[in-house]
C-alpha cells in the first residue's frame, strides 16, 4: 500500500501547483484511509507449524524396554485422536475393544505381550489405554493381549515403511458391564477389520 500511494503521490505533484493544491488533499486522505482500512482487515497470519502441534492433544509418555519405545494411552477422545493422528509414524499399532451387542467399547488395563518370530519376549507391558504402539523393527510378531481371563493372540508382520494395525476384540459376556469409551467411528472402524 505504500509504494501505491507513493506512486499516485508523485504523479499528483507533477501536475501544477494549483491543481496539485485542490486535488492531493483529498485524494491523499483517501488513499491513506484505505491503506489504514486493509491493514486492519487484513486476515491474521496462519499459525506456524510449532503452534498447531502445541495446540493438539498431548501424546502419553514414551516408555523404553530393551530396544523397543512404546506408549500406550487413548483414554478421552483428544487423547484418542491425538494417538490415532500419531499411528502412521509407529511400525506397530494396537487397538483393544470389547463388543457391546452391535458395537464396540474401548478397553483400557490389557495385559500385553509381544514375541519375536524366535518365541523372545520383546515388550510385556500393561496398556494404560485403548491404543499402545511400539517401534520394532521389521519381522514377524506374535502380540498377546489378555484382560480377565480372556487371551487373544494375533501374528503381525512388520515391514519397513508400511505401519502394521492389529485390532483386539474381545467378545461381549453375559455378564458384563459397559467398560469402555462408546465411539460410533471406531464402530465403521471395527466393522472394516472383521470384514
Amino acid at each position: 500500500m505504500t509504494s501505491m500511494l507513493r506512486n499516485v503521490m508523485s504523479r499528483t505533484s507533477s501536475r501544477t501547483a494549483a491543481t496539485a493544491g485542490r486535488r492531493a488533499a483529498p485524494v491523499a486522505a483517501v488513499l491513506l484511509a484505505l491503506a489504514t482500512t486493509f491493514a486492519q482487515a487484513a486476515p491474521p497470519a496462519p499459525p506456524a507449524h510449532d503452534e498447531i502441534v502445541r495446540s493438539a492433544a498431548p501424546l502419553p509418555r514414551e516408555h523404553r524396554q530393551g530396544e523397543v519405545v512404546w506408549m500406550s494411552g487413548g483414554i478421552g477422545l483428544d487423547e484418542s485422536q491425538a494417538m490415532q493422528r500419531a499411528a502412521p509414524q509407529w511400525p506397530l499399532t494396537v487397538e483393544f475393544a470389547r463388543r457391546d451387542g452391535a458395537r464396540s467399547d474401548y478397553l483400557a488395563d490389557v495385559e500385553v505381550l509381544v514375541r519375536d518370530s524366535r518365541g523372545h519376549e520383546v515388550l510385556g507391558t500393561r496398556a494404560q489405554g485403548p491404543f499402545l504402539m511400539a517401534k520394532l523393527n521389521p519381522g514377524r510378531y506374535t502380540v498377546e493381549a489378555a484382560r480377565g481371563d480372556h487371551v487373544i493372540e494375533r501374528q503381525v508382520v512388520v515391514r519397513a515403511g508400511q505401519p502394521a494395525r492389529v485390532l483386539m476384540l474381545w467378545p461381549q459376556r453375559p455378564d458384563d458391564t459397559r467398560t469402555g469409551e462408546h465411539h460410533d467411528a471406531h464402530e465403521r472402524h471395527l466393522t472394516r477389520e472383521r470384514g
